[in-house]
């Protein structure tokens, strides 16, 4: 597809969903034919597979640190390295972690999850706030928008 005149130098993203194969097997409808791309309840039922999917996507987060006047030792800088490690993984790493450690059966005591658990929730305090990208949330906001009205 030729790329119109005015946005040519512009940086853009394509967000796109194909469905390929059984529709109706996928959509969960009983049939789809020509006649139902034309349905309000169908599109409805098209955006909100389209947002699902895109929300799904894991984006990455700048992870912005107010705490470089902080850092006193290598201890310090290592541990806020580690917090923006953590930060940038997700909410969920330190627990899939430690479920990961329970799964082998690493430690014999279990209150040592509990103090590696609160080791690393401490670790990842260190560096304060972190933010998604602007333009990460501009993209959110319209991919919102897409199915607000609908």
């Amino acid at each position: 597809m030729e790329i119109p005149t005015g946005l040519r130098d512009a940086n853009l993203l394509k967000y796109e969903m194909r469905l390929n194969g059984k529709l109706s097997r996928q959509l969960k409808v009983p049939e789809v034919i020509a006649s139902t791309l034309s349905e309000m309840d169908f599109y409805r039922l098209l955006v909100k597979r389209y947002q699902d999917g895109y929300f799904a996507i894991t984006k990455l987060k700048q992870v912005k640190t107010n705490v470089m006047s902080k850092i006193r030792t290598v201890s310090d800088a290592r541990d806020v390295f580690f917090a923006r490690l953590i930060n940038q993984g997700g909410e969920t790493q330190i627990a899939d972690f430690l479920e990961e450690l329970k799964l082998e059966k690493v430690f014999n005591d279990r209150k040592s999850y509990t103090r590696l658990k609160d080791r690393l929730l401490e670790v990842a305090a260190k560096a304060s706030v972190t933010t998604s990208d602007e333009l990460t949330k501009e993209l959110d906001d319209a991919i919102k928008n897409v199915g607000a009205y609908v």
